[in-house]
């Protein structure tokens, strides 16, 4: 083995050296960026779950308070009154049906009479 093929090799292994600490550096400053961003999001999240411990305990009393307060006097006839809604609007609805059903019957002897008299009215 002469110099000049030894110096191609010394070449070749330190140029494939080179590619080999390239990717491991890429790799390594990848991995510490990822890992930079991952902290600072966990940071944003500890602060935020503080925040919700308190709006949590705050939503607690708004609840037993809502529960514990008192009733609207008229709340019942409103509730009564509702119910006597719904069921004038099922009697509505009911009677557009029939309305509804008259008129496809009114609609087909339209239809027989317009064809009676296409057929033979000209006699």
């Amino acid at each position: 083995m002469n110099y000049e093929e030894l110096r191609l090799w010394l070449e070749v292994l330190q140029f494939i050296a080179t590619i080999v600490i390239g990717i491991f550096a890429w790799w390594r400053t990848r991995e510490t960026i990822a890992s930079h961003r991952f902290c600072a999001i966990e940071k944003k999240f500890e602060g935020m779950d503080k925040k919700f411990a308190g709006m949590d305990k705050k939503v607690g009393e708004i609840d037993s308070a809502v529960k514990s307060g008192p009733t609207c006097v008229h709340h019942s006839r409103m509730e009564e009154n509702d119910r006597r809604l719904f069921e004038r609007l099922d009697g509505i609805n009911g009677a557009i049906n029939k309305v509804d059903g008259k008129l496809e019957g009114i609609g087909h002897t339209s239809d027989l009479i317009n064809e009676f008299l296409i057929s033979q009215g000209g006699k």
